[in-house]
């Protein structure tokens, strides 16, 4: 039987997308591009093929998360690739069931073992969850983290400002949470807003439109086909 699965034909070719995928330099001196590959949803024998296809023509960057329930499959496709591991950015997300200080520690090696891929480039916590209220000390895990070298840069995704503010307030010696909005880009309630920890590389990632500074970028010219 033949499979109902649509996949997006990229026809943009390796260079175009490269050249117009300029980095970002975050304070902890990574580079992040700023065209990335997001695979929400996709997952199943399909996910690696289509992932080591949008690498062929160019992505650089990969976002996914534990929720989504396909590490495993873009790890795959990450050693697969044929490129160097510094060569692509991965982002995953812890969720809010693993929001604490243990258990976040936890499930940060429950990602890094489904990936395979030795580091983390960007770390989030994917939703702030405060009726569980456990950020700051997940927080205060993703830190531990990133000393041990697991995790290269550290972030937040979905937080309202107020949220911010609670991490903001728990900072000092004891936790050295310090995060704060990145010169240049605006207030957090912004749309677009960036939040970074000193020397962390960390970013607050929302909804909605970014305004990145940088070239306009024009986005790859995609069609749906079937993927027998």
């Amino acid at each position: 039987m033949e499979s109902d699965l649509w996949a997006l034909e990229l026809t943009m070719d390796a260079k175009s997308i490269v050249e117009q995928n300029p980095k970002i330099k975050l304070n902890s001196g990574q580079l992040i591009p700023q065209v990335g590959l997001g695979v929400y949803k996709l997952a199943g024998e399909f996910a690696t093929p289509l992932i080591l296809q949008a690498i062929e023509v160019g992505y650089r960057r990969i976002d996914t998360a534990a929720f989504y329930g396909n590490e495993t499959e873009v790890g795959e496709a990450v050693r697969r690739s044929g490129l160097d591991r510094q060569e692509l950015f991965v982002t995953t997300k812890i969720w809010k069931d693993d929001h604490g200080y243990d258990r976040a520690l936890e499930a940060i090696d429950e990602s890094l073992a489904r990936l395979n891929i030795d580091y983390i480039d960007m770390l989030l916590i994917h939703w702030p969850s405060p009726k569980i209220n456990k950020f700051v000390d997940t927080w205060a895990a993703f830190q531990k983290a990133q000393e041990s070298g697991k995790i290269r840069g550290i972030g937040v995704s979905n937080f309202q400002p107020a949220h911010l503010e609670t991490l903001l307030a728990a900072g000092g010696a004891g936790r050295r949470i310090q995060p704060r909005t990145r010169p240049g880009h605006g207030d957090s309630s912004r749309e677009g807003g960036a939040l970074v920890g000193p020397g962390s590389g960390a970013v607050q990632e929302r909804p909605g439109r970014v305004r990145a500074a940088g070239p306009r970028l024009s986005a790859p010219r995609c069609r749906p086909v079937f993927w027998p």
